[in-house]
């Protein structure tokens, strides 16, 4: 969050994993974002998807990616966030 507060106008997204030490990667976009709502996140996670989805960790409008992915996938992945109007 301190990275985030100290280069806010240079960053467009930010890039979390699903589960941390300390807090989880949703705790972390619902903290950053109530400051600053337009920024995008791309979540990570080496579960399932539907693992995720059915402990409630994830919400319809959450971006992820599965562990482990391409670089090629990734790239296509991250475009596609970025390209997504926020709001």
């Amino acid at each position: 969050m301190d990275l985030v507060a100290a280069n806010r106008h240079t960053i467009s997204m930010v890039l979390s994993d699903v589960t941390m030490p300390g807090m989880d990667g949703f705790a972390l976009a619902k903290q950053v974002q109530a400051k600053h709502p337009d920024l995008r996140f791309l979540f990570m996670s080496g579960f399932p998807g539907n693992g995720i989805s059915q402990r409630g960790m994830i919400q319809q409008d959450h971006q992820l990616i599965q562990k482990p992915f391409t670089l090629s996938h990734f790239a296509k992945k991250l475009r596609a966030v970025l390209d997504t109007q926020q709001g």
